[in-house]
């Protein structure tokens, strides 16, 4: 089952979720740029 996740990936390559979401276990991810700029920005 796909699931979207909504992040923001900082200027260092740090990848920050924003949402909490709990893994069972180690998953394969892709990650897709959208090339704008973050709506909000992570706390």
């Amino acid at each position: 089952m796909l699931q979207t996740i909504e992040a923001i990936l900082d200027e260092r390559g740090y990848l920050q979720l924003l949402e909490t979401v709990n893994f069972t276990k180690a998953y394969r991810v892709l990650v897709t740029l959208l090339r704008e700029e973050p709506v909000k920005t992570p706390t």
